[in-house]
């Protein structure tokens, strides 16, 4: 995160994307413990958005993330079956 694209990144959502992405998954942050992340509850007004109504959306957001994250995972693992499956009907 040292590039410069990650120059307007809060530090907020660096560590939240940071323990998101801890290879180690005893030490990696739970669903849960992300919600609970200053980064997310930290809802201010933005553009006269009552904080509990925002805090609505980006925890919305969040799940639709980790959701669509969870299906490209879900493509990675068919397509890899599918290859493998394609390769040994070859030999």
């Amino acid at each position: 995160m040292d590039d410069y694209l990650w120059d307007h990144i809060s530090s907020e959502a660096k560590d939240c994307v940071q323990r998101l992405l801890t290879v180690d998954t005893t030490a990696r942050m739970t669903v849960n413990e992300a919600l609970k992340h200053p980064w997310i509850t930290g809802a201010r007004n933005f553009h006269g958005m009552h904080s509990a109504k925002l805090m609505e959306v980006k925890r919305k957001r969040f799940v639709e993330q980790l959701k669509s994250f969870r299906m490209v995972q879900e493509e990675q693992i068919f397509m890899k079956h599918q290859a493998n499956g394609i390769d040994s009907g070859a030999t």
